[in-house]
């Protein structure tokens, strides 16, 4: 059953809810990653069917694996009208990164009026989302103060703060 949702592109995390939900099984997604790399060892090829195909390290500590931008400036530091939400042109910035981490979803949220924006992006790359954010938000550039990006960092009128 396991190996069935493996090779159907299933995530270990996503078997184990399945199995927890829809047959009171309880098995860890550790375990099942355990299992795909103890097949692996003995030359089976479920590990080719994870999503993530880096190599396995184990963990020690918690480190932010995510990439640090330079200079950025805190979320905190942002202005407190943008806190308040009273004007237009104050956008949050996201990405919803798709099965392989091949394309993406740019949206772009205003703050006070909910007005979104989405872009699909070819290439999870910060060029493309970049272009992305450009061309979502040229037709409305008069309408822009500051955009806060997931990170926790803000840009203002369009260039970094």
């Amino acid at each position: 059953m396991i190996e069935e949702h493996l090779c159907q592109e299933w995530s270990p995390e996503q078997i184990s809810g399945w199995l927890r939900k829809e047959k009171d099984l309880r098995v860890s997604h550790e375990r099942i990653y355990q299992y795909v790399y103890a097949n692996q060892r003995r030359g089976g090829t479920l590990y080719q069917h994870l999503r993530c195909q880096k190599q396995r390290r184990k963990r020690y500590g918690k480190r932010d694996r995510r990439g640090h931008i330079p200079n950025r400036r805190s979320i905190t530091e942002r202005p407190s009208i943008v806190q308040s939400r009273c004007r237009i042109g104050d956008w949050e910035a996201d990405t919803i990164i798709g099965k392989g981490h091949q394309q993406a979803l740019v949206s772009l949220t205003e703050r006070k009026s909910k007005l979104t924006l989405l872009c699909k992006v070819e290439r999870t790359t910060a060029d493309a989302a970049k272009a992305a954010i450009t061309s979502l938000l040229a037709p409305l550039s008069d309408h822009v103060h500051t955009i806060t990006l997931r990170s926790c960092a803000y840009y203002h009128l369009g260039q970094r703060a």
